[in-house]
């Protein structure tokens, strides 16, 4: 976009006007060069008015058909990496799922050696340091 912009600055002094035609009307009496000279010099601002317009309308085009590619790069890059982050959150999802089953089933398997659970905390205080447990295992758990 910045680099249209700089065009057509870069344009604007050299543009190749296509000049107006002169076309002679037939002398009127009374109608003096001076006349002629400011109606040449309007019809020549105008012309050099309506190239400015166009011109100006060209570069907006260019610049709109520049945010417009932009903005579906933008958009197509969001959709990619939508999908990534959904994948990754999926995957997580499923590892987090097969963790809790394993650390359920390694729970079990401790309680029902023992037949008690532990607490993390000493007489419910939330002690920093809960001294020795009580619960000792009375067998190895089997290995996986």
């Amino acid at each position: 976009m910045e680099q249209t912009l700089a065009e057509h600055v870069a344009d604007a002094s050299g543009w190749e006007l296509d000049e107006p035609a002169d076309t002679p009307a037939a002398p009127a009496p009374g109608r003096d060069t001076a006349a002629k000279d400011a109606a040449r010099l309007i019809r020549r601002a105008c012309h050099t008015s309506a190239a400015d317009i166009q011109k100006t309308g060209e570069t907006v085009v260019q610049i709109a058909d520049a945010i417009f590619a932009e903005a579906k790069a933008l958009a197509d890059l969001l959709r990619r990496h939508g999908a990534r982050i959904s994948s990754r959150i999926e995957e997580f999802t499923a590892v987090t799922q097969q963790v809790t089953v394993r650390m359920e089933a390694v729970r079990n398997d401790v309680v029902g050696m023992t037949g008690t659970v532990a607490s993390l905390s000493a007489d419910g205080a939330g002690d920093a340091d809960p001294g020795p447990s009580t619960v000792r295992p009375t067998r190895l758990a089997p290995r996986r």
